[in-house]
Order: C-alpha cells, then sequence, then structure tokens
C-alpha cells in the first residue's frame, strides 16, 4: 500500500483507482476479521494506513521546509541548461557542505536525539494498540 500513495500526487486520474484499491483491500480486511472473529486483524491495518499517510505528510512537509529557503533561485534557473544546474548544485549544495560541518553535525544530533524519542513513541503506541511487548 505505501509504494500505491506515490501516485496520489499526480494527476487526479491516476490516483482514484489508487484510493480505490486501499479501499477495496480495507474492505476485504474487515470481511477477513468479521469470518475470524477477530477484530484486530482490520484494526491493525487501519493502523498502518494511519500511520503511513501521517509518514507521507511528514516526509513532504519536510521537504517543503528545506527546500523553501532556495526557492527564488531555483525558479529562476534554467532547467534546459545542463551546465548552469550544475552550477547552481555547486554553488548552493557545495558551499554549504564544505562551511557548515558544525550545522550538518548539529543536524545529526539532533536527528538522532527525535529518531530515539520516535521509536519509544512508536513502540509504546505498538503495544497499546496491539497488546504486544516490542
Amino acid at each position: 500500500m505505501v509504494v500505491s500513495f506515490v501516485g496520489i500526487p499526480g494527476r487526479l486520474y491516476e490516483s482514484l483507482p489508487l484510493i480505490a484499491g486501499i479501499i477495496l483491500v480495507l474492505i476485504a480486511l474487515n470481511g477477513f476479521a468479521d469470518h475470524y472473529k477477530d477484530k484486530s486483524i482490520f484494526n491493525k491495518s487501519l493502523y498502518g494506513l494511519i500511520i503511513m499517510i501521517v509518514g507521507i505528510v511528514a516526509a513532504v512537509l519536510i521537504f517543503v521546509i528545506l527546500i523553501m529557503p532556495i526557492a527564488p533561485e531555483l525558479a529562476k534557473l534554467d532547467w534546459t541548461n545542463t551546465a548552469a544546474v550544475r552550477e547552481f548544485i555547486r554553488k548552493n549544495l557545495w558551499v554549504f557542505s564544505r562551511t557548515n560541518y558544525r550545522g550538518l553535525f548539529d543536524g545529526c544530533h539532533i536527528h538522532n536525539h527525535f529518531s530515539s524519542v520516535f521509536q519509544k513513541i512508536f513502540r509504546c503506541v505498538i503495544c497499546t494498540f496491539w497488546g504486544e511487548n516490542v
């Protein structure tokens, strides 16, 4: 189901069958849950779908936040000229990596803290909803 959500930002007629497929899979999983008299089958798939949607939204927001500082220069860039694109990358990204080692280190350090916190939160969610000790 994760791969099917990649097409949603595309054209509407391409994303509607993907959304319909996800809905049909959820209906089928609900039927399995009714047949086996185990509602956790449907609940776990629904929780997974919700977590996937939240993750995709978070990734898009992070990308937008990271691209905003160089957005004006990206708008002026001639994308058909490969030399200009190469020079833009060299000017904006290479200078950042050479001069901002402290910022890069701080970013990695903050990432490690956030990932450990999110891992603990995710484990608590799994233990709460699924009743399993992970």
